[in-house]
């Protein structure tokens, strides 16, 4: 009897595609929360009843505009390390995916030889970080990535956010001509053309020709940060950020060999098999 095994991208993208809103919801919730906060809260004390009292464990001498603004950067620190990480879990999918793909087919001959080869592969991807996983899949991708630059200034992002908290150092420098941290991603406009020329619909909607036609398309964007610039974005950029990962999933399984289907992407059967 063949060994008959079947490979899915509902794998591939579950990862991302399952906490893409949250994180949208998560930050949303934090930045209006903090636009409401005017006042200190009540100092927090120990339950009453103990043999403890209420106290003020240290003398907190910072105004309420320092530990908003205190509060928005861990926020922000804290959504670019989810972010990154499921975008680093899904990545891992990806490469299991192409290495399962295109393993030595004729070496598995049983259920238990494809069960220990995905668990070496697994053990092998979980101490990759993105730009090896990205090139490692791009070896076995039939068309090349679209967002794959955008992806990796994300990156660069977050790195800077965790290690340096968000100031910009030489380390986080990935324009060396410009010498600034350039993050990318794309934004969804409404678009229609005017001659030869498109352009982008405008809160003046009336002002669009009747016979032009609408499309929805991505249009590439930048910040740069200078050397010692503190990385700071608002909530629409987020937006635009997690829009840009879904563009850079969908791109990466059109790409994926063999998507004949978009659920089943090989079927693959080993002759040796008894």
């Amino acid at each position: 009897m063949a060994l008959k095994i079947t490979l899915y991208t509902d794998g591939v993208i579950a990862p991302l595609q399952k906490q893409l809103e949250e994180c949208s919801n998560i930050i949303l919730f934090g930045l209006q929360t903090l636009e409401q906060i005017t006042k200190d809260p009540p100092e927090a004390g120990i339950i009453e009843g103990t043999i403890f009292h209420p106290m003020k464990i240290w003398d907190n001498k910072l105004n309420i505009e320092t530990k908003k603004e205190n509060f928005k950067n861990w926020l922000i620190k804290k959504w670019f390390e989810d972010l990154i990480k499921w975008i680093e879990l899904s990545l891992r999918e990806a490469c299991t995916y192409v290495s399962i793909f295109n393993m030595p087919i004729k070496e598995i001959n049983t259920e238990d030889d494809l069960n220990q080869y995905t668990s070496k592969i697994r053990k092998e991807v979980s101490e990759l970080h993105i730009p090896i996983m990205i090139k490692r899949i791009e070896n076995h991708l039939v068309n090349p990535l679209v967002y794959k630059k955008q992806i990796l200034s994300i990156n660069k992002g977050r790195n800077c956010l965790v290690h340096r908290n968000g100031i910009v150092s030489e380390k986080d420098i990935n324009n060396k001509e410009e010498d600034v941290l350039k993050i990318e991603w794309i934004r969804l406009g409404f678009f229609y053309e005017n001659g030869w020329i498109k352009e982008e619909v405008s809160g003046a909607w009336k002002m669009i020709p009747w016979w032009s036609s609408l499309a929805l398309e991505p249009r590439e964007e930048l910040i740069n940060f200078k050397k010692w610039d503190k990385i700071e974005f608002d909530y629409k950029i987020f937006n635009e950020l997690i829009i840009t990962c879904l563009h850079f999933w969908y791109n990466l399984i059109s790409c994926l060999p063999n998507n004949n289907n978009p659920n089943e992407m090989i079927s693959a059967e080993n002759p040796n098999v008894d």
